[in-house]
């Protein structure tokens, strides 16, 4: 599912880079991971490797969802489902346990060391994709919830973030106009 433009692990803050994806990605991030929810974000997605599956089953740019950790996100998304293979690994890379495990092991890492947005906002500027999907955004600390939320409504991206049993949704007006609704 990815079509990178620029070869993101050698980037800089300078020529951030833009992962394009052609199918929906699963974004997930470092706070509390509902795993029930991750499984059906994967499910819903067209994705087979959701549950615990072995590893076998899943490999790395192939025809699948690809997920993208945002930084810490990717220690909870390895330690809760080794199984499924992370594309993309994006942040500040202040709270994952080594980046340069992950890239050794394939994982393309986009660190962007600029400190006005949050992790969140940096995903969101760096992933194209038809909708993302995003989960791991809740739990520890209400500002960093509503920093989230904040981000999800400023970017100009189809996406669908899970908030414990509710989703909160961003359509662009864009498509909202070309479709007759939500006027």
């Amino acid at each position: 599912p990815l079509l990178s433009l620029m070869d993101a692990s050698t980037m800089t803050d300078a020529d951030e880079p833009r992962l394009v994806y052609t199918l929906p990605v699963v974004i997930v991030g470092a706070g509390e991971l509902n795993l029930e929810t991750l499984d059906q974000f994967l499910a819903a997605a067209g994705d087979e490797r959701c549950g615990a599956v072995d590893e076998a089953s899943s490999t790395r740019h192939g025809e699948r969802v690809a997920i993208v950790a945002v930084d810490g996100g990717m220690d909870a998304i390895a330690q809760a489902r080794p199984h499924l293979a992370v594309d993309a690994l994006v942040g500040d890379l202040d709270s994952v346990s080594d980046a340069a495990e992950w890239k050794a092991a394939g994982v393309r890492v986009v660190g962007l060391t600029e400190q006005d947005t949050t992790d969140c906002h940096k995903v969101l500027r760096v992933v194209q994709a038809p909708l993302a999907l995003m989960v791991g955004f809740e739990g520890r600390r209400v500002d960093h919830l509503l920093a989230a939320l904040s981000a999800v409504a400023s970017v100009e991206q189809r996406a669908v973030m899970a908030v414990g049993t509710d989703l909160a949704f961003r359509l662009p007006a864009a498509d909202s106009e070309r479709q007759g609704r939500f006027r």
